[in-house]
């Protein structure tokens, strides 16, 4: 019995001994820096929290699995084993997309935008992809700042404006390479398969100092996926009530580890002919585009390259709805048809501290403009060739480039055939004490017709770990323009085109201050943003309609024009829920004193909201537009209009589900309102006369439709 009991003690003790937990101590960071607040999720659903410095002490008495994530990064699943190991770091990777993405659009060399002095706007493939738009500038819009604006009432050719400025001054980039040119503006954006985007960056005020002429007034920069060891791809298909139809796909093949490919193809067709508006005229053009991209990348050593090609061809035609193109040119009916191919081949290179780039681009259109025949043939080419050097702990880069158009169409106006303009630029960037990033850089072209011209830059970040950082960007541009490849309104409608001057190249100069600050909570973070901007013009290139209602008078203007004001932007993510707030008041005006004028379709206001909320199957989104009013062209009577435009709302709406495997369907409503603007045509019942005009299209031409998704996502690393 004695026994018994002793064997009893010690089964207890033994017990008792098994059950003891033991101290785990984990410190959670990335980068070398503690995530505060960092979740520690048990088997059984209890967690922890770590402290602001990502630390955290937990009670165990076994080998246990446990899930640590923090917001803006990836979560990691991990076996404590307590009895073997009692302190543990975890390090976990951020998420690109969400805090701290990284950019080269401003410092040309790849960067964390937290890290950049260069005050950078990152739009995210999802952003993108949330509510399905007719072409990329569509999309786009439907962000802070960015607005799209329709040139021709009939064919419905549209740009991008940042902060209200002409889409014109804004400079396009494919992963970094300059296409060159204003018309990529409009060409170089539409047509990409968005299924191809990884991001897309936005920066305003000039960047002439690192990428010459046309980036006048912003930088808009496409960054295309990219290849790894596995095999991805998808093939993204849409339809709509308007019979709108749009696929596309893009396959990243990883051949070797030396030698990878992206392709990608997008068709686009639309053949209905909507009237909503009840003035005889096609809403929406009738549609037939196809594009292609194909990159290959090859690494070796210290030596990468990339080159890409992409070829665009686009069939777009709009007018009476008896229009036909039996009628191209026709003096009875009118209808407008533009034929466009365009083809371009970018590449880069890098090996230890040099870095070369460039792109070639042909564009050639063919048009009518009811009986007014177009044709244009323009081809550019840049090239430029980068150094980086560490010298006494600062980063100096310095480049030399050439730049070359040929230029043909047949117009009776002189335009220079060919323009050559040679350039080298100098840039440095210094960080001084802890805080303070000082990049700056000046720029000098020397342009045929012009001689020299110089585009300074100065930026300057100041930043803390717990406080706000603070961006200030100086510069200033310059482009040359082409008009008839610009201005649609030069082409259609009927007013008679009068040049009155040797146009000479539009200057700009700007400022802008830019605040970002994040806080982070237990499981969500908060992120505000806002800037204030400055921008002034001369040698400004506008179209006057007010000279006479029968011309469109060009010159150069002898009065400053100027774009300042004020941007926000709040950002809340909380498990699943993110919501996105904008606003932007931006006045564009040009004058002198307080003889000014404000420009035509630019809304002083607008603002955005979008809220998406993402379960492991399901997700919705809901974004909602307000575009305040603006100012229109003056119409005389007997078909006088509104000077002034009233302010409207846009809303749209997505659901999509994840089916099995790697399949998903969606279904969208945009203009949910059903909110379109009356006729953009001045006089439609009467194309032909001098009234006539198409340049009056400031709000929504499409009424509300349903467009039914359906994706297919192929993913190597499940196989």
């Amino acid at each position: 019995m004695k026994n018994i009991g002793v064997f009893l003690v010690l089964l207890f003790a033994f017990s008792a001994s098994a059950q003891k937990t033991i101290a785990v101590r984990l410190w959670i960071y990335s980068e070398e820096i503690g995530i505060p607040f960092a979740s520690i999720v048990l088997p059984d659903g209890s967690g922890f929290s770590a402290d602001e410095d990502g630390r955290c002490t937990i009670e165990l008495h076994e080998n246990t699995k446990v899930q640590i994530s923090a917001i803006a990064h990836r979560s990691k699943t991990l076996l404590l084993e307590p009895r073997k190991q009692r302190d543990y770091r975890i390090e976990l990777s951020k998420q690109d997309f969400e805090l701290d993405p990284v950019v080269i659009t401003g410092v040309s060399n790849a960067t964390r935008k937290s890290e950049s002095p260069v005050a950078t706007q990152v739009i995210d493939v999802k952003q993108l992809q949330s509510i399905p738009g007719a072409n990329l500038i569509q999309n786009l819009s439907q962000n802070n700042g960015i607005q799209e604006v329709v040139a021709c009432g009939v064919c419905g050719t549209n740009e991008i404006r940042l902060n209200g400025m002409e889409g014109a001054s804004t400079l396009v980039l494919i992963d970094g390479i300059p296409l060159m040119g204003a018309l990529a503006s409009v060409y170089g954006l539409n047509g990409i398969p968005s299924s191809l985007i990884e991001q897309v960056e936005v920066i305003t005020g000039p960047a002439s100092t690192q990428y010459g002429s046309e980036a006048m007034g912003g930088v808009v920069n496409i960054i295309t996926k990219k290849s790894d060891k596995h095999l991805h791809g998808e093939i993204m298909s849409s339809f709509s009530t308007h019979q709108e139809l749009n696929t596309n796909f893009n396959l990243r093949i990883p051949v070797s580890d030396r030698n990878r490919f992206v392709i990608a193809a997008d068709l686009t067709r639309n053949w209905l002919k909507l009237d909503d508006n009840n003035d005889q005229f096609t809403d929406i053009p009738l549609l037939d585009q196809r594009s292609a991209f194909a990159k290959w990348t090859h690494k070796k050593g210290d030596f990468k390259s990339n080159i890409a090609l992409r070829t665009l061809h686009e069939d777009r035609q709009a007018g009476e709805l008896r229009w036909g193109t039996q009628d191209i040119g026709s003096e009875e009916t009118y209808g407008e048809y533009i034929e466009t191919r365009r083809s371009e081949l970018l590449g880069n290179f890098c090996w230890k501290d040099w870095k070369g780039e460039g792109s070639l681009s042909s564009h050639f259109q063919e048009s009518y403009y009811g009986e007014t025949h177009f044709r244009a043939n323009q081809n550019q080419a840049f090239f430029q060739l980068i150094r980086n050097m560490d010298w006494k702990k600062t980063d100096v880069q310095w480049g030399l480039s050439q730049r070359m158009q040929w230029y043909d169409d047949n117009t009776l106006f002189e335009q220079p055939k060919f323009q050559y303009i040679p350039g080298s630029f100098l840039q440095a960037q210094r960080k001084i004490g802890k805080n303070l990033d000082v990049l700056a850089g000046v720029r000098a072209d020397h342009h045929q017709s012009h001689g020299l011209v110089f585009s300074p830059r100065l930026n300057l970040k100041y930043s803390s770990e717990k406080g706000p950082t603070l961006r200030l960007n100086a510069g200033t541009g310059f482009r040359v323009v082409n008009l008839f490849t610009e201005d649609h309104a030069a082409l259609s409608g009927s007013r008679v085109v009068e040049i009155r001057e040797n146009l000479r190249p539009e200057e700009s100069w700007h400022l802008g201050l830019h605040l970002d600050h994040y806080f982070v909570f237990d499981r969500s973070y908060l992120r505000f943003e806002m800037s204030s901007f400055y921008t002034e013009f001369s040698n400004r290139i506008v179209p006057n309609f007010d000279i006479d209602p029968q011309l469109i008078v060009y010159e150069n203007s002898n009065t400053m024009a100027h774009n300042y004001g004020l941007s926000s932007k709040l950002s809340w993510n909380f498990e699943g829920l993110k919501v996105d707030l904008g606003a932007t008041y931006a006045i564009n005006t040009s004058g002198n004193g307080e003889e000014r004028e404000a420009l035509l379709f630019s809304p002083p206001f607008t603002a955005n909201a979008q809220v998406a909320y993402e379960r492991p199957k399901w997700s919705v989104q809901v974004q909602s537009n307000f575009t305040g009013s603006m100012p229109l062209p003056e119409i005389p009577a007997p078909f006088a209009r509104p000077d002034e435009s009233d302010p409207f709302f846009q809303h749209h709406v997505k659901l999509a589900w994840k089916m099995n495997g790697a399949w998903t369907a969606s279904l969208s409503v945009r203009n949910l309102s059903n909110y379109i603007q009356e006729s953009p045509l001045i006089a439609p019942e009467a194309p032909f006369s001098d009234a006539f005009d198409t340049n009056y299209a400031y709000g929504p031409l499409q009424s509300r439709r349903l467009i039914f998704g359906l994706n297919y996502l192929i993913d190597g690393d499940k196989k």
